[in-house]
């Protein structure tokens, strides 16, 4: 639990994949390696990552009779009991795709939109009217994984990849007619060996690499070049996210400085004050 009385809300609200199953459902990954903590640790107690994510949870309709894993149910629910939310993260539709429901990538785009309206407007009424929404297209499904055919036979078949693969695009388009933040998992993860959850190590790789974040900054850290032969040189520079893994960051919103440092750690940058980093290349 977060007690910062001044950090934002992020609610992150999905299925198996939030919730953390491994591909051989023997587990649920530990809290150190869910993209939701990862996220957690990496923006530090200036934010609260709500975990909000069940398996077998579909968007807006109940499951072959069961409204527990109706998305719609339980977001009028979710929403007021972690509000007010500075960001809404939804990411659903994996489950829509099993092919006995018969639902196409536009009709998963569409229920996911109506969710979205359905938290934005439950927050015009609360304290917070600037909320971020964030959609997150999930992980393709692979119907040639290893596992798939054994773990999934009366769920998802050939056309469930292939409807997840059109789903991105769509929720892209919908993201920016409606100024919402756009992220494709698929760019970010893979799927384990039941070609649906995510993989040993993934899981925890997604939450560091999660582009929305590039939207939050970090301290400033002033770099110093101490490379022989070069004039010193000295930039104050606001550092980003998702660029901690690469170890750049950009100066004046146009340069880079991968010229004059070499490593940034995640560790270096997580503290609430700026501070001055000497680097030799």
């Amino acid at each position: 639990m977060n007690t910062n009385p001044m950090a934002k809300t992020v609610l992150c609200f999905g299925d198996s994949n939030t919730w953390g199953q491994t591909p051989d459902k023997s587990r649920r990954y530990s809290a150190n390696e869910r993209w939701t903590r990862q996220l957690q640790d990496m923006l530090g107690s200036d934010y609260y990552v709500i975990e909000e994510g069940l398996g077998g949870r579909v968007t807006n309709f109940d499951p072959d009779g069961r409204n527990d894993r109706n998305g719609k149910t339980y977001l009028l629910q979710a929403v007021p009991s972690h509000s007010p939310l500075d960001y809404f993260v939804i990411m659903l539709g994996t489950n829509d795709m099993k092919y006995r429901f018969e639902r196409s990538a536009n009709d998963v785009a569409e229920a996911v939109a109506e969710l979205v309206d359905m938290a934005v407007e439950y927050q015009k009424g609360g304290d917070n009217q600037s909320m971020k929404v964030v959609v997150v297209a999930p992980v393709h499904i692979d119907h040639e994984a290893e596992w798939f055919s054994d773990m999934y036979p009366n769920d998802f078949d050939e056309s469930s990849t292939t409807e997840s693969k059109e789903l991105a695009p769509i929720l892209n388009d919908l993201s920016k007619k409606n100024g919402w933040i756009f992220v494709e998992a698929a760019k970010y993860s893979k799927v384990g060996k039941d070609g649906l959850h995510f993989s040993q190590g993934v899981s925890s790789f997604f939450g560091p690499t999660f582009k929305m974040f590039e939207l939050v900054p970090l301290p400033t850290i002033t770099v110093r070049s101490l490379q022989p032969g070069r004039i010193q040189k000295q930039h104050s520079v606001q550092l980003y996210t998702s660029l901690i893994h690469t170890g750049q960051a950009s100066v004046a919103g146009t340069r880079t400085v991968t010229d004059w440092c070499v490593t940034i750690s995640r560790k270096e940058l997580t503290s609430s004050s700026s501070q001055t980093k000497n680097y030799v290349k």
